[in-house]
């Protein structure tokens, strides 16, 4: 159903150990953009994101927790989904551009100073503002839009005299001279005008009468604003009542926000809960000036008297364009755009518009990053004594809750039987064991002692740095780094894999040095890696497949770890992004001396569709001794093979591999690759831990992207420190 109706929404174009956890005795980030607690709403404008949830991801994995919809375009399935997603939901409200109104009622036109209705000013035809029929017209669709749907709030738009302003030169004819619009004049501002032609009572009005006529028109839209408030607090009274604004000064364009676009900013302010300007940098020119952003916003403010502070009634949450209009936006903005459009005084912030963002996956990931590194990490204890940075990750969202997908359950036997004491699970544990070594070949002896042979050493703030070699197989010997900390062992420790060692202490691409940044906290590394692509089971005299084979070498790397006096044994994580996370994964789950595991995006289910997930590859699971397929997605020239086809094609899949962590805690850092859809093969795993009679022993956050972001990395290493480094006793 939930499918069914997000396809209609695209087809309508709306837009351990003695720590937290005890085992029961079962034998087994960027650019420009940083921490802004003040910025609580981060939005989309322009319809439901379908893209992201139909590709299993949650709105919050982008941080978004907002989204802004065309009121005509809302519909209770729609507010439905965004609400299971914990969005808020904003109206945008069309107060004086509802052309449509015209085809009938070609008086309510609006009249220039020629005394003729006006012509569209470019794209944008307004409406005169004093037309009785129309005014009601849109205050009964205004009250329809509160009354029939749960929204949080209703943003009023186009609500200026007609005019044209979202560009880079603005169309600004004077209006409205109508006899309906003067006769008011007159009685309100209390002026007495003569008897002559329009053109001529322009010319006084724009003239020695001109600031009676602002400050007339001014009121007129202002009024408006109130009888909006009015209905707002008869229908749903706690609801936002927003604006979209124009973002000039009153002193740009000679004053044109008050004379020409008749927004009195502090009159439409005692109405009002928040205010939305829109500086648009590139459709209004300052395509190399995003800092016309931030001047703009801080202008609203200070004229207004906001602060941005918890307490201010008064809110500005801008929204900033990002998608192409006119000119293009380059991804390489998006970071710059986001700093600039939620700096102080504002406390929240849109995008223009999803459309756009939407046809460009670099934006969108830019963006979901800039987003997720506004908000806070949340500090302090959580649900069962867990860091509350991590707790939310330990259950499944709501979409997932409970869904086991089309996976077999890890809980019956080969043959069908139920798996119904712990003595039976041990049973099923070997007998998965049995599987999947089958397929992928035996283990040979493990090397019970390696030894690390220090190459050299140098001193890194808190910690020594050596340089390494160590047998890892009997074909295999490889050059790595050691980091300890200083101060008394034994610590806590972590084996990091990747295709390089130096990636992981901070000698490769930003955001991966995991190694570096666990020994900084008080662990134990050891950083290893080397391409799979050089494993040669042919040659080899261990005939098993690579991957089988780089979790081997990850068990003698263990050996070698624990064998050190520094480090405790019994507290050893294994950890790695990527390919090393599909190596991080087999290793923990393959040899149950790792206390835990971390794998940052591998993918951790079984995926054809995911050329990333490529486990059939001949360097993972796909080596075949007969025959050598081309690197590539799943098709009729390009076979399963190897260990994968007989694994995939019996129904076997890797939460099979997960289940043997039980009771054993690990940490899926989703990406790209592992969205939260993977909860579907994780469930079978938090089942397992069920049976066993233990709670939280699985988790997964999730990311908009592949490459690991500094509040992803931030949550490996609390969940590191969580499960590895001792509780410590409450003080007295």
């Amino acid at each position: 159903m939930l499918l069914i109706l997000r396809q209609s929404l695209i087809l309508s174009g709306v837009a351990v150990l003695a720590g937290v956890w005890s085992y029961p005795a079962t034998g087994c980030a960027d650019e420009g953009v940083g921490l802004r607690p003040s910025v609580t709403t981060r939005g989309v404008y322009g319809g439901v994101p379908t893209q992201i949830l139909d590709r299993g991801h949650l709105l919050d994995d982008y941080g978004i927790n907002a989204v802004w919809m065309g009121s005509g375009s809302l519909s209770r399935e729609r507010v439905a989904v965004l609400k299971d997603e914990g969005a808020q939901v904003y109206a945008e409200f069309n107060t004086m551009h509802d052309v449509s109104y015209l085809k009938d009622h070609p008086d309510a036109a609006p009249v220039g100073v020629d005394g003729k209705p006006c012509p569209p000013a470019a794209d944008w035809q307004g409406i005169c503002p004093t037309h009785p029929g129309y005014r009601e017209a849109r205050m009964a669709a205004f009250r329809k839009a509160l009354t029939d749907y749960e929204i949080d709030g209703i943003w009023l738009d186009y609500h200026h005299a007609h005019a044209s302003w979202e560009r880079a030169e603005p169309i600004l004819p004077e209006t409205c001279f109508c006899k309906r619009c003067l006769a008011q004049f007159e009685q309100e501002a209390g002026v007495d005008l003569p008897d002559q032609a329009t053109s001529e009572l322009a010319k006084l009005l724009l003239g020695a009468k001109h600031d009676d006529w602002v400050r007339w028109r001014c009121g007129v839209f202002t009024d408006w604003v109130r009888q909006f408030r009015s209905i707002r607090d008869d229908v749903r009274p706690k609801a936002l009542l927003g604006s979209f604004v124009c973002p000039w000064t009153e002193e740009e364009y000679d004053g044109a926000l008050r004379a020409k676009l008749a927004i009195d900013l502090k009159a439409q302010a005692e109405f009002l809960d928040v205010f939305s300007p829109m500086p648009y940098h590139v459709r209004f020119g300052y395509e190399d000036d995003p800092a016309w952003i931030s001047r703009q916003v801080a202008w609203l403010g200070k004229h207004l008297g906001i602060e941005g502070k918890p307490g201010d009634r008064l809110k500005i949450w801008p929204i900033v364009q990002l998608s192409d209009w006119g000119l293009p936006v380059s991804a390489q903005q998006v970071e710059t755009v986001v700093d600039h459009g939620s700096r102080p005084p504002a406390t929240g912030l849109t995008i223009y518009s999803w459309d756009g963002l939407a046809k460009s996956p670099e934006k969108l990931e830019r963006l979901g990053n800039a987003y997720c590194a506004l908000r806070p990490v949340a500090q302090g204890v959580g649900r069962n004594g867990l860091p509350a940075a991590i707790a939310p990750a330990f259950q499944p969202p709501a979409r997932f809750a409970n869904d086991l997908g089309p996976y077999t359950s890890p809980l019956r036997f080969d043959d069908g039987r139920p798996v119904r004491d712990a003595a039976d699970w041990q049973k099923r544990r070997q007998e998965i064991l049995k599987t999947w070594h089958s397929a992928m070949g035996a283990w040979p002896t493990l090397i019970e002692h390696p030894e690390i042979e220090v190459l050299g050493s140098e001193r890194r703030e808190n910690v020594t740095q050596h340089q390494v070699r160590l047998p890892v197989a009997s074909d295999r010997t490889v050059n790595g780094y050691l980091l300890v900390p200083d101060g008394k062992g034994p610590f806590p420790a972590a084996l990091v894999v990747f295709y390089e060692p130096e990636t992981a202490i901070g000698r490769g691409k930003e955001g991966r040095d995991f190694a570096w940044q666990l020994a900084r906290r008080g662990f134990v590394t050891l950083s290893i890696g080397f391409d799979p692509r050089v494993i040669d089971t042919g040659k080899s005299e261990i005939k098993i497949q690579p991957l089988s084979y780089l979790a081997y070498v990850a068990a003698n790397a263990y050996n070698a770890l624990a064998s050190r006096p520094e480090v405790d044994p019994k507290r050893v994580g294994v950890l790695g992004h990527s390919y090393g996370g599909k190596w991080a994964m087999f290793a923990a789950c393959l040899y149950d001396k790792f206390a835990c595991g971390v794998w940052s995006d591998p993918g951790v289910a079984f995926d054809e569709a995911r050329g990333n997930v490529n486990y059939w590859e001949p360097w993972y699971l796909g080596w075949d001794p007969d025959q050598t397929r081309k690197p590539g997605l799943i098709s009729k020239e390009r076979p399963r093979l190897g260990a994968y086809k007989q694994l995939f094609e019996s129904g076997h899949d890797l939460h099979e591999l997960q289940a043997l962590m039980a009771p054993r805690p690990f940490l899926v850092s989703g990406g790209a690759e592992d969205t939260p859809k993977r909860w579907q093969a994780l469930n079978h795993v938090v089942a397992v831990n069920r049976f066993l009679g233990v709670e939280d022993r699985v988790a997964m956050t999730n990311r908009p992207a592949h490459s690991p972001t500094a509040q992803s990395n931030e949550q490996i290493y609390l969940f590191l420190e969580s499960v590895l480094k001792p509780k410590s006793k409450p003080e007295d």
